[in-house]
C-alpha cells in the first residue's frame, strides 16, 4: 500500500468516525435522553407504588386501631347507667356491699346544680357525685371497692377516708367519694 492509498484509508476511517459520532450526538442522543426519561419515570412509578403500598398497610392497621377504639367506647357505653337510675343503683351498690359484710350508714346524693346539668353531643356522659359513709372490716372495705371493677356499671371511688372508732372496733367507719357515670342520652337501666 502506497502513502497516497494510506492517508485515503486513514482519511475514510477518521471520516467514518466522525459520521458515527455524529449519528450519536445528533440522531442517537434525544433515544438515550428519553430512554433515560423513561427509566427515570419507572423509578419514579415504582417509588410511588411503594408509597401506596405502605400507606395501604397503614391503613389496614388504623381500620383495625379504629375498631378497637369502637369496641372499647360501645364496652364503656354498656357500662354506663341511664341517668333516672343512678340513685337506684347506689341502693344496688348498697346490697353488693352487704356481700363483703360492709354497711352502708348515709348516701349522700350531689347537689342539685349537679343533677340538673344536661348531656349534650359534646359531652353525653357525666360523672354523678355521691359521698357514701360505710362501717366494716379494713380487709373488707378493700374487697369491696376492689369488686367494684367488675360491677356491671361503671363507677369510680376517687377518694376514701377511713376513720377508727373504739365504740365499732374492729370495724372502722369509710367514707368513700364515687363518681357513677350515667347519661339521659343513652346507658342501660338496672336489670
Amino acid at each position: 500500500m502506497t502513502l497516497k492509498g494510506r492517508s485515503i484509508l486513514i482519511i475514510g476511517i477518521v471520516g467514518i468516525i466522525i459520521i458515527f459520532l455524529f449519528f450519536l450526538i445528533f440522531l442517537y442522543r434525544p433515544r438515550i435522553a428519553s430512554r433515560l426519561a423513561v427509566h427515570n419515570k419507572i423509578k419514579q412509578v415504582q417509588a410511588r407504588i411503594t408509597e401506596i403500598r405502605a400507606l395501604g398497610r397503614e391503613i389496614e392497621r388504623l381500620k383495625l386501631k379504629i375498631k378497637e377504639l369502637e369496641e372499647a367506647n360501645q364496652q364503656f357505653i354498656e357500662k354506663v347507667t341511664a341517668r333516672d337510675y343512678a340513685l337506684e343503683l347506689t341502693k344496688k351498690l348498697a346490697s353488693e356491699a352487704q356481700k363483703y359484710e360492709v354497711r352502708f350508714l348515709t348516701i349522700r346524693p350531689p347537689g342539685l346544680d349537679t343533677l340538673l346539668l344536661q348531656e349534650n353531643e359534646a359531652t353525653p356522659i357525666r360523672p354523678i357525685p355521691f359521698e357514701v359513709t360505710c362501717q366494716g372490716k379494713y380487709l373488707d372495705i378493700g374487697r369491696f371497692i376492689e369488686s367494684l371493677k367488675d360491677f356491671p356499671f361503671y363507677i369510680k371511688v376517687y377518694e376514701i377516708e377511713m376513720t377508727g372508732k373504739s365504740e365499732i372496733r374492729p370495724a372502722i367507719e369509710a367514707r368513700l367519694l364515687i363518681n357513677i357515670y350515667s347519661s339521659s342520652l343513652f346507658g342501660r337501666r338496672l336489670m
